[in-house]
């Protein structure tokens, strides 16, 4: 367990409409239309110059180096704004990259693409999916989620996966979808196979610290895939304790589903269902988009993660009673 109380980096910056952000050592640099902002652990900021390049995400790579993800590829800066490499890619502004295990990963729409740390091209996967989401690695294993849009006897329906592939330093190739704990995908299911498990159902971020895999995802409507364990729709994983973390019978609301997955044998070991839409006065959600911004948002756009579960080394917090041009930015040792 670790202490919220006293984190090491606290405080409100004046930076509009930030878009994403990534730690560098005891800075937080943090992108929007103007460049890349870099904070000082007591609060002080600079933009670096000529770091302008509409990016949309960013990664440090070692202290005086970042990865910009931009609507047509990937641009490689230092932090006294000198620009080192261009990676051009087809346009699209769904993009995103991290830096994981010595290898920069970078996604565009439906396509991951890896890189040395000198931007070197080494592999490159595509996925027949509506969108992918997020994606992580880990110890020769590429993680990938998102959700496809499937049918069942002409009803629409939004099917979350999470699949896991091999990287063996030069292809990505994909595991057997074997039975039992071979298998290369989690959900996923054909949607001829969903009978009662009708909600439309969004993988939307993954975040792996030791040998667990944790999956935020969401879930519109009733019954969903994510009461089962992501291999059978039998087996049970959910965890329930009121009203609020059903799975069954929620109608229109919409819920956030934080998962917990063994990446040893890549099992779902339990899952969770929590917030919904604030209800009418009928006790249903309201039809509308009332779903809570700052989880989606913040867990999804920026860094924001669940408190105990994800143990990222960063928390950024926009609160929708701040002004949208202030930026709460915290930092937490553990």
């Amino acid at each position: 367990m670790f202490d919220y109380s006293t984190p090491a980096l606290a405080t409100y910056l004046n930076i509009s409409s930030p878009r994403a952000a990534c730690t560098n050592g005891s800075k937080v640099a943090v992108i929007n239309t103007e460049g890349v902002w870099e904070v000082e652990s007591n609060g002080t900021k600079k933009l670096i110059p000529n770091s302008n390049y509409d990016a949309r995400d960013i990664v440090a790579i070692d202290g005086k180096t970042y990865v910009l993800a931009v609507p047509t590829g990937l641009v490689k800066i230092k932090t006294d704004g000198t620009r080192q490499k261009i990676v051009s890619n087809t346009a699209n502004s769904k993009t995103r990259v991290k830096f994981l295990q010595n290898w920069i990963i970078y996604q565009s729409a439906k396509t991951l693409s890896i890189y040395d740390k000198n931007l070197n091209f080494k592999a490159k996967q595509s996925y027949g999916v509506t969108e992918v989401m997020d994606f992580e690695y880990k110890n020769g294993y590429l993680y990938t989620s998102g959700y496809q849009q499937q049918k069942r006897l002409g009803i629409p329906v939004q099917i979350a996966f999470l699949y896991r592939m091999v990287f063996d330093g030069a292809k990505i190739f994909a595991l057997a979808n074997l039975a039992g704990n071979n298998q290369g995908k989690l959900w996923g299911y054909d949607s001829a196979a969903l009978a009662h498990d009708m909600a439309d159902t969004r993988l939307n971020r993954l975040h792996i610290f030791e040998d667990k895999l944790y999956v935020l995802g969401s879930v519109y409507g009733g019954n969903s895939i994510y009461r089962w364990n992501g291999k059978d729709l039998l087996t049970k994983t959910l965890i329930t304790t009121d009203s609020y973390t059903n799975a069954a019978q929620t109608r229109d609301e919409t819920k956030v589903y934080i998962g917990t997955v063994n990446l040893t044998n890549f099992t779902v070991e339990r899952g969770q269902l929590s917030i919904p839409r604030r209800p009418t006065s009928a006790g249903m959600g309201d039809g509308a988009s009332n779903f809570p911004k700052l989880f989606t948002q913040m867990a999804v756009k920026f860094l924001w993660v669940p408190l105990l579960l994800m143990r990222s080394p960063i928390e950024i917090i926009k609160p929708s009673w701040v002004n949208p041009s202030r930026l709460t930015v915290e930092m937490h040792l553990f």
